[in-house]
């Protein structure tokens, strides 16, 4: 499968590569790299970005802002401050100055959300667009890898699901009738966290963004933990029964799709919980507790008041070429997967 012969060509690389006694992690541990430098421990991250991510493309703002919010995500989901940013940018032939300029635009605000200078970086144009980000930022407290969950300790996200894979399917099929604008026109932006890193440092101790979708995610940590999951309630974004009818889609697709919206997926230690609850709610800062790691290997999520185990689930879109197919997998994986 495509996942797998990532992995392995990740690892095939990382093993020419010189290393550096600085670096804190190791390959997959954590969402960025972290190393010491003199005395200072940084975090730094390169992703890239194209019409591989799915990401609706007709707004030019909101592109911009969304790829800037994957990048930073990398940094927070760390613990760490972002403090500077470059992208190498390569721009689709067809877009114009009003459409650069937006786009721009909308990679600017965010960055000034999180208070992040732009240092510069690359430009070009090609038939396609593609965005190489590189974020650096600086670890306040401790470093979060993906590493450390234990059995017990409860599992949190930071934002409601669904949104990722919702803009993918828009995408894909070139069709916005599947949303329902309840409430006027519909934005594809992603939730933004400002500050969020101060939560992760000092009460995390696993996280990850949710770039790859909810399942996935999960999955990827209870690998890396030798841990199961028990998941009781999915924070769906609003309406999510209403698209799942309009536009004939099963709504677990919202939560199997590997395009995630960047929220972070993070656990605590049990007897910190209670000073997690405390630091929210002075704060106000929104989270929703969805389940708990488990010794098991069964990998568990409640959806229409069964259990689905997902510890098998290796389906992949971009394995296939109809989306029928893909769909009918994804059907029948729930099936023959609910337990009685």
């Amino acid at each position: 499968m495509w996942v797998s012969k990532e992995y392995n060509y990740i690892n095939m690389i990382n093993a020419i590569m010189p290393k550096s006694e600085n670096q804190i992690n190791k390959v997959f541990e954590s969402d960025s790299e972290i190393f010491n430098l003199h005395n200072m421990k940084l975090a730094i991250n390169t992703d890239e970005f194209s019409q591989e991510d799915f990401f609706i493309e007709d707004n030019p703002y909101e592109l911009g802002y969304n790829i800037a919010l994957g990048a930073v995500s990398d940094i927070i989901a760390v613990g760490a401050k972002p403090i500077f940013f470059l992208h190498s940018m390569t721009i689709n032939s067809s877009w114009d100055d009003g459409f650069i300029t937006a786009f721009s635009k909308g990679i600017s605000d965010l960055l000034k959300l999180h208070n992040i200078a732009f240092l510069g970086g690359d430009f070009g144009i090609a038939n396609q667009w593609r965005v190489t980000c590189t974020v650096i930022g600086e670890c306040m407290k401790k470093e979060v890898m993906r590493i450390g969950a234990k059995e017990g300790d409860p599992i949190y996200i930071s934002g409601r699901v669904g949104k990722g894979n919702l803009n993918a399917a828009v995408s894909i099929l070139k069709d916005k009738s599947i949303i329902p604008l309840i409430k006027g026109k519909y934005s594809s932006i992603f939730n933004t966290h400002v500050n969020f890193h101060h939560l992760i440092a000092n009460y995390g101790n696993v996280c990850i963004d949710t770039s790859d979708g909810l399942v996935n995610t999960l999955n990827t940590l209870a690998g890396l933990n030798g841990l199961g999951y028990k998941i009781e309630e999915i924070p769906y974004i609003k309406y999510s029964k209403l698209i799942a009818k309009i536009s004939k889609l099963p709504r677990e697709l919202l939560i199997m799709g590997e395009a995630g919206e960047y929220e972070f997926l993070f656990s605590v230690e049990k007897s910190q919980e209670a000073k997690l609850i405390e630091y929210i709610v002075e704060n106000k800062i929104k989270i929703y507790k969805i389940g708990h790691f488990t010794k098991s290997q069964e990998r568990l999520i409640k959806i229409d008041g069964g259990y689905i185990d997902f510890k098998a689930f290796d389906i992949r879109g971009r394995d296939y070429d109809d989306l029928k197919i893909y769909i009918n997998e994804i059907h029948q994986y729930i099936e023959k997967n609910r337990m009685v």
